[in-house]
């Protein structure tokens, strides 16, 4: 007796399709499942026996084979319960079923419930790109597909339904729009609540037009975590493809991302190396990953491991992350925004006006020397903040509001969107050439520097709503590109 069954496994964050021969052969009780698959998965013929027998199937006393198609892809998930049990089913019933045109996914419970399982959005991917438009899943998972057009969906809750289904017939799909939730975040926090730091609130909106990285250096207390915090208030949502493909990250592990909402990761100091870009035997995604499409936001950025400062290099550079573990290698996206704050010298006093700095020099250059050059090179932006005068205090700061600067973002991005579309590319006038050449040949600007500053003087031209990048758009570019004061710090 012989079957052959369909499911997927994940590589990364793309589903690859698996075929799942079964054979039924005279002989001894034995169960054998070969094909590289994993403790999980060889622990899943006692799941699968159970289940089977919860369903009224007959579990039968001969030699059972199942091979898992290609051989040299090593298989992993639990949600290869369901095909093991379903292989084993269409050799036993009649009359005999073909079920090869639809993909099995779901874990078994002994009792025979198919249980929800991660990593759903990959895997309905890998169908499709397979040319397989009926998938069996759990119904605890319908919510999460309910985005993919030209699917048919048969979503169950036990494997005794499945199994009737099948026999005689009666699989219906299930109706994705009506299971489908949407969730959004309302925000409870605004920029108008800030007080004072009106050129930060302005570096701030410059980059979410951009996506530049920035970096925000100041005194304790000057507001450099609580702006930074509400950039997640003015981010332009997530486009669909954009919004797919955070939910496909957010799936392999087990959770729901929001609706249109940017990943907004604030991890802690303590953050390890293999938890902020993944690893670890099963190779999961880290933090830049979840950040995808997003924020990173470091607050107090000298106080993280060098380790783990120095492996964001690669993934800020090239928007991925490649991840290697026992001979096995994924690669997953991460695409983010950087945002960092820092303190300028360990009291935090140090290049503040009022304040009377406790630390030599000695002190200030070891501190200042944890944010190595290549990482600083990563930076777009960079804004020297200070205390807040004390008649400032009693006042909130009337010209920034998240609505206003979200409107003034969307506003500027549309206008990306048409010049792009029109051909239009946005070039800068003569007295803007003239004072770009004379900063660069002072020599302090590098060429990959070169290339920010125009990047972030793009960015402001868009937000004043023109097509040319003048002297005024240019000169506040400049005021970003301080690096070199920090430097002269070391």
């Amino acid at each position: 007796m012989y079957s052959k069954v369909k499911s997927a496994v994940v590589v990364g964050l793309k589903g690859s399709v698996i075929e799942i021969e079964t054979q039924i052969s005279r002989g001894m009780p034995y169960h054998v499942i070969v094909g590289l698959p994993s403790q999980v998965i060889r622990e899943s013929k006692d799941r699968v026996k159970s289940a089977l027998k919860e369903s009224g199937i007959r579990f039968p006393d001969d030699r059972i084979t199942q091979n898992m198609f290609p051989a040299h892809l090593k298989k992993e998930g639990a949600h290869l319960d369901l095909p093991i049990a379903m292989g084993i089913m269409c050799c036993i019933i009649e009359p005999k079923v073909d079920l090869q045109g639809i993909g099995f996914i779901g874990e078994l419970s002994l009792e025979g419930r198919i249980r929800p399982v991660t990593g759903v959005l990959s895997l309905v991917e890998g169908f499709i790109e397979d040319g397989l438009r009926q998938i069996v899943m759990p119904r605890q998972n319908l919510p999460e597909v309910g985005g993919i057009k030209d699917i048919e969906v048969y979503a169950f809750d036990n494997l005794n339904d499945l199994v009737r289904a099948v026999e005689f017939g009666e699989m219906s799909p299930a109706s994705i729009e009506e299971e489908t939730v949407k969730r959004s975040v309302g925000h409870q926090i605004d920029f108008n609540e800030v007080i004072g730091q009106n050129h930060a609130i302005r570096a701030i909106e410059i980059s979410a037009v951009g996506n530049h990285n920035l970096l925000m250096v100041g005194p304790p207390g000057c507001g450099k975590t609580m702006i930074a915090e509400r950039l997640r208030t003015v981010l332009p949502p997530l486009t669909p493809e954009k919004q797919l493909e955070s939910a496909k990250v957010y799936s392999l592990l087990g959770e729901r991302s929001t609706e249109n909402e940017r990943p907004f990761l604030a991890p802690h100091h303590s953050i390890t190396r293999a938890a902020m870009i993944g690893g670890t035997n099963a190779l999961i995604p880290g933090i830049v990953t979840r950040a995808h499409n997003g924020v990173l936001f470091l607050d107090e950025i000298l106080e993280f491991k060098n380790e783990v400062l120095q492996s964001l290099r690669e993934p800020i550079s090239n928007s991925s992350v490649l991840l290697t573990r026992n001979h096995q290698s994924v690669e997953y996206p991460c695409d983010f925004q950087l945002i960092a704050t820092m303190n300028p010298c360990p009291c935090g006093n140090h290049m503040a006006k009022d304040l009377n700095c406790s630390c030599n020099d000695f002190e200030i250059k070891r501190y200042l020397n944890k944010l190595s050059g290549a990482i600083l090179d990563r930076f777009d932006m960079l804004v020297l903040m200070d205390r807040v005068e004390l008649k400032d205090v009693s006042e909130k700061n009337r010209f920034f509001d998240s609505k206003g600067i979200s409107s003034r973002i969307l506003k500027a991005l549309e206008l990306k969107r048409q010049l792009e579309s029109s051909g239009i590319e946005i070039e800068m006038n003569s007295e803007a050439s003239s004072i770009l050449m004379r900063y660069y040949n002072s020599g302090k600007l590098s060429m990959r520097g070169h290339s920010k500053l125009l990047e972030i003087a793009k960015s402001i031209a868009l937000l004043e709503g023109t097509e040319t990048i003048n002297r005024k758009c240019l000169s506040e570019a400049i005021a970003y590109q301080g690096f070199h004061r920090l430097k002269q710090n070391l």
